[in-house]
Formats: C-alpha cells, sequence, structure tokens
C-alpha cells in the first residue's frame, strides 16, 4: 500500500475524528498513516506541514486550544473566536458540556491524556471525541472499580506506560454533590487530586458534604474550584497560545 505524504496523513486523521482533531489525536493517529520511525523529529515536522497547509493552503483552520479541523468541517464557533476576539464572555451561559470541554482542551495543553465520560457531547461545535486523547480509560484497576471510574466527567492521566489518572474532574451545575463525590470516591487508593467545579455559590455546600461519611476520608484531596475560575485559566490559555503563534510566525507551537 502506498505509504501517504504528511499533508494526506493530517487530512486522513482529521477525516477519521469528523474533520478536526486535536494536535495530541495527530500525534497519536498520523503513525497509523505513514511510518515515521525514520525520522526522530517527526512531530516538528508535524506541526510544520500544518503549519503551511494553514498559512498558504488555507485548508486547515484552528478551531480551539490545540484544536484544528478542515475547513470544509469548521464548526460554528462562537466561544473560541469570541476569546480570540476578546469578547465578554458571560459565565450564566456556559453549560456542562462546555466546561468539561475547556477541561479536557486544558489537559491536553498541559501534556496529559485526557478522558472524559461524555465523549459523544459537543463542546462549540467540536465533538469531545475528536479532542480527547483516550477513547477508553487504562486498565489500572480492577473492572468494578472502572466501570465507576469510567463516568467521572474529566480525567487527567499522566504520558507514561501504565498510567493512573493524576487529575479528575466532577463538573457539578446541581446542589447535590454526593453523586459526584461517590465516583471520585472510587480512586482514593491512587495518588489522584480530585477536582468539584461549581457555581462559587454552593461552595458551602460542597464542604457540608464532606464532613459527611465516607466523604471525610478525602476531605483533604477535594479542591473546590469555581465555574468562573476555569473560564479565566481557558481564556488566558486560548490568548496565551494566539500570541505564542504570533511570535513564531503561525505556527503551531508546542513546548
Amino acid at each position: 500500500m502506498r505509504q501517504l505524504s504528511w499533508r494526506e496523513a493530517i487530512e486522513q486523521v482529521l477525516r477519521d475524528n469528523g474533520g478536526m482533531a486535536s494536535l495530541d489525536v495527530l500525534y497519536r493517529d498520523i503513525p497509523k498513516h505513514r511510518d515515521v520511525t525514520t525520522n526522530r523529529e517527526w512531530k516538528a515536522t508535524l506541526r510544520g506541514i500544518l503549519y503551511r497547509e494553514m498559512q498558504q493552503r488555507g485548508n486547515i483552520v484552528r478551531v480551539g486550544l490545540g484544536v484544528f479541523a478542515l475547513k470544509d468541517a469548521v464548526p460554528k464557533q462562537r466561544l473560541f473566536q469570541r476569546i480570540i476576539r476578546r469578547e465578554e464572555i458571560q459565565r450564566h451561559r456556559l453549560t456542562h458540556t462546555d466546561i468539561e470541554g475547556m477541561l479536557v482542551e486544558l489537559g491536553n495543553s498541559y501534556g496529559y491524556d485526557t478522558y472524559t465520560a461524555d465523549a459523544h457531547k459537543v463542546f462549540d461545535g467540536k465533538p469531545l471525541a475528536a479532542i480527547a486523547t483516550l477513547k477508553e480509560l487504562p486498565p489500572f484497576t480492577f473492572p468494578e472499580v472502572l466501570a465507576q471510574v469510567r463516568q467521572i466527567d474529566v480525567l487527567w492521566f499522566e504520558r507514561k506506560p501504565n498510567p493512573f489518572p493524576k487529575f479528575a474532574f466532577e463538573v457539578e451545575t446541581t446542589p447535590n454533590f454526593r453523586r459526584a463525590l461517590l465516583r471520585l470516591y472510587q480512586l482514593r487508593n491512587f495518588d489522584t487530586t480530585f477536582y468539584i467545579i461549581a457555581d462559587s455559590a454552593k461552595q458551602g455546600l460542597l464542604e457540608k458534604c464532606l464532613r459527611e461519611e465516607p466523604f471525610h476520608a478525602i476531605r483533604h484531596r477535594v479542591l473546590f474550584r469555581s465555574i468562573e475560575e476555569v473560564l479565566i485559566v481557558y481564556q488566558l490559555k486560548v490568548r496565551l497560545a494566539e500570541e505564542e503563534a504570533k511570535f513564531f510566525g503561525g505556527r503551531p507551537f508546542r513546548h
């Protein structure tokens, strides 16, 4: 079978993922379409071709934090472009899926493998399945535990053999934190930091719930972060990535 060119391989990975994919998904899937074993700097080569296609041909565009799409598959964007234009984002219009999508893109940008229980949902026109780097959970524990952990909103894994979840996020839009905490509680025997993301006004309700059994045992490991804080960090990362791209001549920058 003929080996695909770099341009063809990139476009094929994007098509395989519904017309768009994160840079990390491109890294993951490009070796399915061409041999990269003879090029130690193949990831830099990929980014260079991606830049050329964006700048010269215009058939690939940036649609998120490290997320790229074929021009004919560009979604109707709202949030990403508004952040780049520095428009005001109203927190009350953000959905549960919006926060999950931000957390997935942030995890990718920080160098983690990402998983979401809601891969079928769409964030700002982007299927979460196209931007999360893991389609399935690594088998790091017993099947009965994995069945519960699989329902956690967003997980970040370190990129190494036999990975364990490093950060676990539950986005809670109701006053009932018990179900979210029960899912996080399944990871109590692992070196995982737990985050509850909710409206700042609900922090007291979470603290009350954490005083109850069995959650008291993980109380010191549960961090509360407001939806506003997630939005602020996401905005900062998007704007930083945009400034880096300008500095490096539009190239997808990677630390």
